[in-house]
């Protein structure tokens, strides 16, 4: 298992039982094997990589902010219009 998995289940509160069948414990007493583990670990994954896309949705939102200001015309509508479309994803 690659150690930044290692590092997300620990940082989630889940520690390696096995690697191979992979098993799980949580802090709180859970138990996840096989199947269950590899979702476990599917959906932290998932969950990681949404972080990232909002954290990328908001530095392009913030970088249209500052174009648009810096700007006229047709590129000033197309950087609002950018603006505007992070705006409706980050708002989801």
């Amino acid at each position: 298992m690659k150690p930044d998995t290692k590092q997300m289940l620990e940082e989630a509160g889940w520690a390696i039982e096995c690697e191979s069948p992979l098993a799980l414990r949580h802090e709180d007493g859970s138990f996840a094997s096989l199947t269950a583990a590899e979702m476990v670990v599917g959906y932290l994954r998932q969950q990681e990589a949404d972080h990232k896309a909002f954290l990328a949705l908001n530095t392009i939102q913030g970088c249209a902010v500052l174009a648009k200001q810096s700007c006229d015309g047709q590129m000033q509508k197309l950087w609002e219009a950018v603006e505007g479309e992070c705006r409706k994803v980050l708002a989801l």
